[in-house]
């Protein structure tokens, strides 16, 4: 029932032992220099979508600068928000078996939960929805670069039922937006053909 859904921040699970946040590697420790035609893939700042990570070409750097960067790796299940910029930040996107092993990238932050109490699906569909990105959006700082920083992803604010209800708006949502993203591809390859039938 709902009336036993809890109400706490990011800050209280950080606070528990329960997750850890922490912003990607700083500017001196990645370049563009560093990337590579085939290595380990980087997330950046423009691949972050709502909710999901773009199907975008992303950065990669060799083996040698991915393990400099270990502890910026990513797990499945970790979330990264878009850090800065006026149109990405409040963004934010869960890991999936895509990008597992991938790095973080220096315009995001992530966020990983441990604790058996939150189950990573829902929290990713929790934190793309329409009150959690406005709410970064208003209380991001800086009025012509908004910028987040993890002092305000400690303070957003968060809804968890129990696990198992967890579990089951995650699939529930997760089938809805999978149905989303088919019909828009299917519309995509629809406006493609017409256009083709028409010159």
């Amino acid at each position: 029932m709902s009336s036993d859904w809890a109400s706490l921040t990011v800050g209280d699970l950080v606070r528990q032992g329960e997750a850890t946040i922490q912003t990607g590697p700083f500017g001196s420790q990645l370049h563009s220099h560093d990337y590579v035609a085939d290595g380990t893939p980087v997330i950046p700042t423009e691949a972050i979508g709502r909710g999901r990570i773009l199907d975008i070409d992303v950065p990669r750097v060799d083996s040698s600068k991915a393990a400099e960067l270990s502890r910026h790796r990513l797990r499945r299940g970790d979330i990264l928000f878009a850090r800065r910029g006026a149109q990405a930040t409040g963004l934010s996107a869960i890991i999936d078996e895509r990008y597992e092993d991938a790095l973080c990238g220096t315009g995001a932050l992530l966020l990983r939960t441990k604790s058996p109490r939150v189950d990573p699906d829902y929290l990713g569909m929790f934190l793309s929805s329409d009150a959690s990105y406005g709410w970064l959006r208003a209380h991001a700082v800086g009025a012509v670069m908004p910028n987040l920083n993890t002092d305000i992803i400690k303070a957003l604010p968060l809804v968890l039922p129990s696990v198992e209800e967890q579990r089951e708006l995650a699939e529930f949502f997760g089938s809805l937006d999978n149905r989303i993203a088919l019909l828009r591809e299917t519309n995509t390859t629809l406006e493609a053909i017409a256009q083709a039938l028409f010159k």
